[in-house]
């Protein structure tokens, strides 16, 4: 009897979460949107595949579907003089323009971009679990949030 190989595809972390860039993104082009008022979700910090402390203090996120725009907060830091809050949207400004879009679908809220020259892409599940990703230079990073409203 002759054994049969079928080949293979290993597919590491880092990858892993390229594709879930790109599976956003796709989900972006071809999603339906829905109307919905922005909604701001409690946060709690999961897990991360980085080393550098960028988003790990986040503990609220704003999530507008109409205004196609994702606000990551840190809330202690709110009404101080130096808040803590990145904005994705699309906008123009000297340094070049951002694209960003947010759409409702079927498995949860899902958007993506490119800010500066950093692609970054999100889905927030029904079930409230957060996980966002950066790809710069190549290199894909990721972080993950179990949020609710």
């Amino acid at each position: 009897m002759k054994a049969t190989v079928s080949p293979t595809f290993d597919v590491g972390p880092n990858m892993r979460f390229t594709i879930l860039s790109m599976i956003a993104l796709l989900f972006i082009a071809a999603g339906t949107a829905e109307a919905a008022d922005g909604q701001m979700l409690a946060c709690h910090f999961q897990e991360s595949s980085s080393q550098l402390n960028r988003f790990e203090e986040v503990d609220q996120v704003k999530v507008d579907v109409v205004g196609s725009l994702v606000e990551l907060r840190v809330a202690r830091t709110i009404g101080t003089t130096e808040p803590v809050n990145w904005i994705f949207t699309s906008r123009k400004s000297a340094l070049g323009t951002d694209t960003f879009s947010v759409k409702n679908t079927s498995a949860g809220i899902v958007g993506g971009g490119v800010i500066g020259d950093v692609a970054h892409s999100f889905a927030l599940s029904h079930k409230g679990i957060l996980t966002w990703v950066i790809t710069q230079n190549g290199h894909p990073q990721w972080w993950s949030w179990r949020c609710r409203e």
